[in-house]
């Protein structure tokens, strides 16, 4: 096993291509909304300008579950809103680029969103730890699983799939995972983890045939 390392190290002794990201257009499509919102509001948000394509995958994933949930219908705008301040919840900040947020987000009417997001967002890191270790790395803080990309890019796109299939939303997938972590193999998204490693390790297989 080994940890993930400083962003730019990994990204050299992984090799990754980026266009791979590059072919999945929800994930450019938000991305330039993430691009456009950090110059309209001047964030400095440290994890969007060093992880940018890793925080652009989480996008989809929280589009797909606020899908299904049971709330008015959220622009991609505020998807983006909701993402960024769900993350700088997780890593305890508390600057003016949070009160930015914020405000968005109260304006909006979109606040009470807050928590579910945040906390759909620690959900789909307890599971990605399970996953990445099957492929050899340790992800013991949030900003590891966006700084790995390479496995990070396949487990955006196959969850989301899931999450449509499965029909988890903003109060299904927390409740589910509420107890996913080091006893994973104890719990019912042991499943669910396991099938997307099958399905990641088969994306890849397919991609060196």
């Amino acid at each position: 096993m080994k940890y993930i390392k400083t962003y730019e190290s990994y990204l050299i002794e992984e090799k990754f291509d980026y266009n791979l990201i590059l072919e999945k257009n929800d994930i450019k499509f938000f991305k330039s909304i993430q691009d456009k919102t950090m110059k309209t509001l001047s964030l400095q948000l440290y994890f969007a300008a060093h992880y940018t394509w890793g925080v652009a995958m989480l996008y989809p994933i929280i589009n797909a579950l606020i899908n299904n949930s049971n709330v008015p219908e959220v622009s991609p705008q505020q998807i983006v809103f909701l993402t960024l301040f769900g993350i700088t919840q997780i890593l305890n900040l508390a600057n003016n680029d949070v009160k930015k947020l914020r405000e968005e987000l109260e304006k909006d009417n979109l606040l009470h969103l807050a928590k579910k997001v945040k906390d759909s967002l620690l959900s789909v890191f307890n599971i990605f730890k399970f996953v990445s270790r099957s492929f050899g790395r340790i992800v013991d803080k949030f900003v590891d699983m966006v700084a790995y990309v390479a496995v990070g890019l396949p487990f955006t796109d196959i969850f989301t799939g899931l999450i449509s299939s499965e029909g988890f939303n903003l109060d299904t997938l927390p409740q589910k995972a509420m107890v996913f972590g080091a006893g994973a193999a104890l719990y019912s998204l042991k499943h669910l983890a396991e099938t997307i490693i099958i399905m990641i390790k088969n994306k890849i297989n397919n991609k060196q045939t």
